[in-house]
């Protein structure tokens, strides 16, 4: 439980160290705030902000930014002399990221032109080594520069960027398809950061925010606290004593608040603690303070305004340092000097285009069944590209995201993979049967620009540590799946599965107009209404439900578990760690053998059906530059080891 201590004690709980800077929002600006309605992307709690500096044992705040519509987000540097800010000077001009000298009250933009840019932090020193070893100060912030869109909402979907002090050398190093945000640099030089992983079966129906970490130039990302805590859980940070705290929520308000969880930063996949439960009230934006308390936004109920204050981690103490009548406090940061982390080599080469991805052993899992790979699979590995949305996108019928083909490669007998992608582009790992149907799949990757990364198995504990041995895969060139956007096939039902559908199901013995309630066959004798037809029953639901992969004959993204499958192979194709039913009840159709009169599908045709169930079931992909497997030679379905 929260306790409340005096406001007018003596030590350090009840009065601030030093002064704090914080944004102060008036409260009517966030009745107008909306909710996502997957409840993990909230509202902009920034909007008409302004930042204000509070003082140790004085009353109301100092205006920093009195020339600013909005101003928020505040970051104090390692030497407490100035802020990094966001800011807009009127409500039409984008979000641009700022500094403030504290002593002069001096401001300088740092981007321009870069869209909006949002939640700056100061990185600590980046290095290139070579014959001459430089080093130099990055920040980095969230920004929407890239142009893309939430599948779902049409929100702007917000990607990790640095640049220098000066705006120089901006980069991009998140490539996730949908959100990622929220970003803290912990001690040792990594980064943690809130990402919004939306759009596949095991997401759920509402999708989730996982915190995840990463390097300051983008490589080696990889889950922090794993499926622990809540579903929604965001805006990290870590405390002096190495505990990592979050906000989470199973569905966050418009202004994102919730309850505050942690792990430990010494084994953070298996340390998970709620630190706070709903009869605590709401916390926003914590950030470290120097005796390992935490510096965070507090209201009791939705009733009431946020006010800073600290609170211990340990004993549940809180004590409020600053509050404004009619206004939410939020951001809060001390002023004062801090530890600068370590600073960060990297070995990418910006000149070349490409990245290498290796896995050592599939074999190594995190499976309760240890032997969940049946040796006479032989399965192979298939990466995918994700193709994210953009603004003026037509709405997607599938709750998925589109995607194309890169390749596909044999895994060695001792588990490996070896493979060269384009680098800087969002690609899914998938294992895939001798049908075609996924086994196993990872969560949104990519590789950097000459970078070699990857991971120890499949879904493997992240804890683990590698046997000391040369892998079959890495004694060899990498397969390279690099062909340019233009060759990347997709599968879509107009073009790539109709075909099938019409020419081996959609007969008069089969699901023709014989049989009306289950007819493939539109009255309308236009080709594409017959086409469209077939696709609504094929992908329409049982009975009523609010899971938009649930359908009758298929169940979105997970073709293994879907009676349409099941019915052309002859048999149940679900495995043994899926669940017992795929949609939680009877289906209609049982599996068994075609009917009667119908010719069998060739391999092909099923890998066909099977790669649009788990690549989405869209009606019809329209990527910028991508072909239809129509027009794939079966070389570009392998992929070209050269």
């Amino acid at each position: 439980m929260l306790t409340p201590v005096p406001v007018s004690g003596r030590d350090v709980a009840g009065r601030p160290p030093a002064p704090i800077v914080a944004a102060e929002v008036p409260v009517r600006a966030w009745e107008a705030l909306e909710s996502d309605p997957s409840g993990t992307f909230r509202g902009d709690i920034c909007l008409g902000a302004r930042l204000v500096r509070f003082f140790p044992g004085k009353n109301g705040g100092e205006v920093l930014t009195p020339n600013f519509e909005s101003a928020c987000e505040p970051e104090v540097s390692f030497d407490g002399k100035r802020v990094l800010f966001s800011g807009r000077p009127s409500a039409e001009a984008p979000w641009n990221i700022y500094e403030l000298e504290l002593d002069t009250g001096s401001i300088r933009q740092i981007t321009r032109d870069v869209g909006n840019a949002r939640q700056p932090r100061y990185l600590s020193k980046n290095y290139v080594l070579g014959p001459e070893d430089t080093a130099w100060f990055l920040i980095l912030f969230a920004g929407d520069a890239a142009g893309e869109v939430e599948k779902d909402s049409g929100r702007p979907a917000w990607d990790l960027y640095t640049c220098e002090l000066d705006g120089a050398r901006l980069m991009r190093i998140t490539y996730n398809p949908a959100t990622d945000w929220d970003a803290f640099l912990m001690q040792d030089g990594r980064l943690l950061f809130a990402s919004r992983q939306h759009g596949r079966p095991s997401d759920g129906r509402l999708g989730r925010m996982r915190i995840l970490e990463l390097n300051q130039d983008g490589t080696d990302q990889m889950p922090f606290t794993g499926g622990q805590g809540r579903r929604v859980q965001h805006m990290p940070t870590v405390t002096t004593d190495g505990l990592a705290v979050f906000v989470e929520a199973d569905r966050v308000s418009a202004e994102g608040g919730g309850t505050l969880g942690s792990v430990r930063l010494r084994r953070p996949l298996h340390t998970y603690r709620a630190l706070t439960g709903p009869e605590d009230g709401l916390f926003l934006t914590p950030s470290p303070l120097p005796e390992g308390g935490l510096l965070v936004s507090w209201r009791k109920s939705e009733r009431d305004a946020y006010r800073a204050g600290r609170f211990d981690p340990t004993t549940g103490e809180w004590a409020e340092w600053a509050s404004s009548p009619g206004h939410q406090i939020i951001y809060p940061r001390l002023v004062a000097p801090r530890p600068i982390p370590d600073g960060r080599s990297s070995g990418m080469r910006l000149e070349r285009p490409h990245g290498q991805f290796y896995v050592l052993n599939i074999n190594l899992h995190d499976l309760p069944e240890r032997a969940w790979l049946n040796p006479s699979i032989a399965p192979r590995a298939r990466l995918v590209e994700g193709i994210p949305r953009r603004v003026g996108d037509e709405p997607l019928e599938s709750p998925m995201l589109p995607r194309r083909v890169l390749g596909e490669v044999p895994v060695e007998p001792d588990g490996s993979i070896f493979v060269e992608i384009p680098a800087n582009v969002p690609v899914e790992f998938q294992l895939v049967d001798t049908n075609g149907l996924v086994l196993r799949t990872s969560e949104w990757i990519w590789t950097r620009n000459g970078i070699a990364q990857g991971c120890i198995g499949c879904h493997e504990d992240p804890e683990l540590s590698p046997s000391n041995q040369l892998v079959e895969a890495v004694k060899k060139e990498p397969a390279r799946l690099l062909l340019p956007p233009e060759r990347r096939r997709t599968v879509d039902f107009l073009r790539s599965v109709w075909p099938i559908v019409e020419r081996s199901c959609a007969r008069s013995e089969c699901h023709g107009n014989k049989n009306a309630r289950l007819s493939l066959m539109a009255p309308d004798t236009t080709p594409e209404n017959q086409a469209r037809r077939a696709y609504e029953l094929i992908t329409s639901g049982v009975g009523e439900t609010d899971d938009p992969y649930r359908g009758r004959w298929i169940y979105v993204g997970r073709a293994r578990s879907s009676p349409l499958i099941w019915h052309v192979l002859g048999h149940d194709t679900r495995r043994p760690w899926d669940l017992m039913s795929a949609h939680g009840g009877e289906s209609e159709v049982r599996p068994g053998v075609p009917g009667t009169g119908n010719p069998l599908l060739t391999p092909l045709e099923i890998r066909v059906l099977a790669e649009w169930i788990d690549f989405g079931a869209h009606w019809v992909v329209k990527p910028q530059a991508s072909r239809t497997v129509a027009a794939t030679t079966k070389r570009e379905v392998i992929g070209d080891k050269r």
